[in-house]
């Protein structure tokens, strides 16, 4: 959270004008002993303080003459006449002019002279003392000199302070400034080795916990195309502006030791922090503002561990020319904040009729192109991002020129009335330009949007979101807008041509996607087609229910009125209900878009829908793949259905592959691919189990497949239900078999025994219809020795391999060929032989018609 700074805000504005009281105050102070014990040492300090007091007092001019004091290291000279302090003297080191001072401010009214040779580039001004430097009054310089003011007891720009030099300006309460050598000018170690050679500045070495800078004037200003850095502890604009036109301004806040470092650029200077760890906090209120507008508009950097706007503040950079613009950068390793005044209609208002300009942009960071320039990116990095009650981050073009790309990356994004967008305005010829977004979470609630969009001629551009965690979307009542023919808003991520231009892509990868109460995710075109949008909800997809007043519903969609769009979205669990849907609806003449949902399973429940239909044209395509289960409840429809209002387009196609679709039949769910005048579309389904649902001719107030045409033909519906439910059409079998002697036709044996069937519930065959099948059947063949036994036992397992009850023989080689037995030979001892061919032994019995029978004991 960012630390409220409501005390930083009035820190030192007592300073804002020295008056005679003060000097004389900080004179005596200086004067009087620690210790006073003599009486005598008593009064003669009581009239030594009333003879200065009197001095003083009689003459305001003496008493302010002191507000800058050399300390006497660099030979620095300062002058008081009237109003005006004169610096002059100082240590030249090549092109550079340094001046120490014990103290440095500028009352109200007066003026800081640095009367320095033009030869100079850079003034470098210390303050060694332990007082900080309010300026309320002018700092002047010869030339086209830079001026850097350094003091590490901190900084104050009363509402008075102006600055009139020709090159930048830098005020840093750091202990000092580092060369590339190593040497240093500082200002807690004056008594340093003097800098003889010298080259460009390294940087700015910060000590622990640097002063504050505070900045209350409204026209803190250099001259165009140079710097306007502030760098120092916690940084406080407080009403007061940092402007340079087409220049660079630069705010940063350090709260720990480390090395800023400063690298020379055409006009002035950037900041870079790789050697900071602990950064400060930043806040603009009561109208504060940091503006690079200009021809072609300059370049902003924020660093700190906190920013925050609120009160009418705001950073925005106009392009007037026909130039790039510079870039815009905001770096807070704890938390942006933006806080808006509210009337948040009238923000909506403003920005969608192209009225945002300087005197009604507030509460907002911008980047705005006002001619064939483009304006620069917007860079965002940070851990938390809130927009509230009317706050806004854009990138804007009203002409011919671009906005600059957006990107945003935020472990936390929450908005509530706020909007973060990319927008070409009325009348612009140009493209909205792409905006990323990379985040963990992301939250919009009370008509938020995040969008690209056109309101001109121009394509709008991509828009991609990637949040590791979740996305949440919450609608509400929707906010009418200042276009004509174009419906209300409400919370939405969304690509849009509003007028006329082309829709750009929109992507959204997540974990959740939860969208519910009215709110939307579109890629919408008004006389266009539709947009892409593709949608991967690795975990669940969820949308549910209407705005609170009814009149949107909870919707994906790339609609447009030319055909529709392309909307692919690949999830876990799909869950549309309460009147949301998903479209890609054409809602002019043309066709439908495509429609493709890949998902474990899909929940359509209350009036929900899936829809790749058309008003007036052909329907669209719908397909979905889902891996377990299609439900459809209480009204809920799929449909690429044609001519919804009328024509003679034909009915869509719908492919369906789930492992079980149910709509139960009284619940009035359809899956239709109707049409009007055309020809019925087609709809497939290969599904394990179809319930509920069922074809029909034409719909009815049961759940229905349809493919109908109200004036031309039907359409073709394909169901794959292979039926296997085990359950259905089964016949119940009788577990009371026939008697096995009177099914049997039993012979005497030679042996006197009698032949048996037995059914042992083995070999896939179970016992009863009831039970399960066992182990699979085993089969072992064996070439054995005619004269050996011919059975076998067999070994059953429960893993349901077989195996032989003692060690297999080899085969033979060359197998004897197998001839069919004509006879029987019987031996002496009985043996019994099948034989072929002529044997005078041979026999052939012939079995009689009846004999003794002996009944087989159950087991």
């Amino acid at each position: 959270m960012v630390t409220d700074h409501t005390n930083l805000d009035n820190v030192h504005q007592h300073t804002h004008a020295q008056t005679s009281w003060q000097v004389f105050c900080q004179i005596a102070q200086r004067d009087l002993p620690p210790l006073a014990v003599s009486p005598l040492w008593r009064v003669l300090q009581s009239l030594k303080l009333l003879a200065i007091a009197g001095v003083l007092l009689s003459s305001p001019i003496q008493a302010q003459s002191n507000p800058i004091t050399a300390d006497n290291t660099s030979r620095s000279i300062v002058t008081s006449t009237d109003n005006l302090l004169t610096i002059t003297g100082g240590t030249t080191v090549g092109n550079y002019l340094f001046h120490s001072f014990r103290e440095f401010s500028v009352p109200t009214g007066s003026i800081a002279f640095f009367d320095q040779s033009l030869t100079v580039q850079t003034i470098l001004a210390r303050v060694t003392g332990n007082s900080i430097s309010t300026i309320d009054g002018i700092i002047r310089a010869n030339g086209t000199a830079n001026l850097f003011l350094l003091n590490p007891q901190g900084i104050v720009f009363g509402a008075n302070a102006r600055l009139n030099l020709g090159g930048s300006f830098l005020a840093t309460t750091a202990n000092s400034i580092r060369f590339a050598d190593g040497s240093e000018f500082s200002a807690i170690n004056p008594q340093a080795p003097p800098l003889l050679t010298i080259n460009v500045p390294l940087g700015l070495q910060f000590g622990m916990n640097p002063g504050r800078i505070v900045q209350q004037s409204p026209a803190l200003t250099v001259q165009p195309g140079q710097t306007l850095a502030l760098v120092g502890g916690d940084v406080a604009l407080s009403g007061g502006n940092l402007i340079t036109f087409g220049g660079r301004a630069e705010i940063g806040s350090v709260q720990e030791a480390g090395l800023v470092t400063l690298t020379p650029t055409e006009g002035g200077l950037t900041l870079s922090y790789p050697g900071v760890t602990t950064f400060g906090d930043i806040q603009l209120s009561g109208g504060a503002e940091i503006n690079t507008s200009g021809n072609p508009s300059g370049a902003i950097q924020i660093q700190g561990r906190s920013l925050q706007l609120r009160d009418d503040a705001r950073i925005l950079s106009f392009n007037l020319g026909t130039q790039t613009g510079g870039a815009l950068t905001i770096n807070a390793t704890d938390a942006i904040e933006i806080f808006g005044t509210g009337n948040y209609d009238q923000v909506i208002q403003r920005i969608s009729s192209g009225q945002l300009d300087a005197a009604n942009a507030r509460n907002m960071i911008a980047t705005i192109a006002t001619a064939s320039g483009s304006v620069g990116e917007i860079v965002i990095n940070t851990q938390q991002l809130r927009l509230q009650n009317g706050a806004y981050i854009t990138s804007v073009a009203n002409s011919s020129g671009q906005p600059g790309s957006l990107t945003v990356n935020a472990a936390d994004i929450d908005l509530n009335q706020g909007l973060i967008s990319s927008l070409t305005f009325l009348g612009s010829q140009g493209n909205s330009a792409a905006v990323t977004i990379n985040t963990d979470r992301l939250t919009a609630q009370s008509n938020s949007f995040i969008s690209t969009a056109t309101l001109g001629t121009g394509s709008s551009g991509k828009l991609a979101i990637r949040a590791t965690d979740s996305i949440y979307l919450v609608g509400s009542n929707a906010i009418p807008l200042a276009i004509p023919n174009v419906s209300d808003i409400t919370t939405s991520i969304a690509t849009n041509g509003l007028l006329g231009g082309q829709v750009g892509d929109l992507e959204l990868t997540t974990q959740r996607l939860v969208v519910q109460d009215g709110a939307q995710v579109a890629a919408a075109s008004n006389n266009r087609s539709g947009g892409n949008i593709l949608i991967r909800a690795t975990e669940s997809t969820l949308l549910t229910g209407t705005s609170p007043d009814r009149a949107l519903p909870t919707l994906i969609s790339a609609t447009g009125f030319g055909n529709g769009g392309n909307l692919t979205l690949r999830t876990g669990t799909l869950t549309v209900e309460n009147g949301a849907g998903v479209s890609v609806l054409s809602q002019g003449t043309g066709t439908g878009g495509n429609l493709t949902i890949t998902a474990d399973s899909i929940q359509l429940n209350n009036q929900a829908f899936l829809e790749a239909a058309s008003l007036l044209g052909t329907g669209g395509n719908v397909q979905l793949q889902v891996r377990d289960l299609l439900l459809m409840r209480h009204n809920s429809r799929v449909s690429s259905s044609a001519g919804l209002l009328g024509g003679t387009g034909n009915g869509g196609n719908i492919a369906i592959a789930a492992q079980f679709v149910v709509a139960p039949a009284l619940e009035n769910s359809d899956i239709t691919a109707n049409a009007f005048g055309g020809q019925g579309g087609n709809i497939q389904i290969r599904t394990q189990g179809l319930y509920g649902i069922t074809f029909r001719p034409q719909l009815t107030p049961f759940s229905d497949i349809t493919a109908s045409s109200q004036f031309g033909f039907q359409g073709v519906v394909t169901i794959n239900d292979p039926d296997l439910d085990p359950s259905r059409n089964l016949v119940q079998l009788s577990t009371n078999f026939l008697e096995a002697t009177n099914a049997l036709d039993q012979r005497c044996s030679s042996q006197g025994q009698a032949n048996s069937f037995v059914i042992s519930g083995q070999g896939g065959l179970p016992p009863t219809p009831e039970e399960v099948v066992n182990t699979p059947a085993g089969w072992q063949a064996e070439q054995r020795d005619s004269r050996e036994p011919t059975t076998m036992p067999l070994n059953h397992h429960r893993s349901g391999i077989v195996s032989p009850g003692k060690p297999l023989q080899p085969h033979p080689a060359d197998p004897d060929p197998l001839i069919e037995a004509t006879a029987w030979v019987t031996e002496a001892d009985g043996t019994i032989f099948l034989v072929a061919g002529a044997d005078d032994r041979a026999v052939v019995h012939q079995f009689g018609s009846s004999c003794s029978t002996s009944r087989i004991p159950e087991n």
